[in-house]
């Protein structure tokens, strides 16, 4: 008498289900000094561009972003609650921060998941 296979079920977290690091990191500042940081979204699924003109798809939950502003390898300023790919780091918060509105500011942008949180880091200095 044959006996059915045992079923195994794995439950994987980890790099694999990270968002990938987000891309074209940039920033822009205004005649104030706030620096406008933007990026563009990767996917894991679905996310060949072969046309160049459209978004990749989201495939999490929901858009979310998390930007960590950084002296040396401190973080100083983490900017949360961001549901599209661009935050805003005042002149004010700079000084705050650091004394003055910075020249170029070092930043890691993250995009979140609802299943395994931060994702990987895209590093920046704008």
């Amino acid at each position: 008498m044959e006996t059915a296979p045992a079923t195994v079920s794995k439950l994987a977290r980890g790099r694999a289900e990270r968002p990938y690091a987000p891309a074209h990191v940039t920033g822009t500042r205004d005649a104030s000094g706030n620096l406008t940081i933007t990026c563009v979204r990767r996917t894991r699924m679905d996310g060949g561009w072969a046309d160049y003109t459209r978004e990749v798809p989201l495939n999490e939950t929901a858009e979310a972003y998390e930007v960590e502003i950084l002296e040396g390898g401190t973080v100083v300023r983490t900017i949360t609650g961001l549901f599209a790919p661009t935050a805003t780091y005042s002149a004010a918060d700079q000084t705050t921060d650091f004394g003055l509105a910075q020249a170029s500011v070092p930043v890691r942008v993250y995009q979140l998941s609802a299943i395994v949180g931060r994702g990987i880091a895209a590093r920046a200095t704008l």
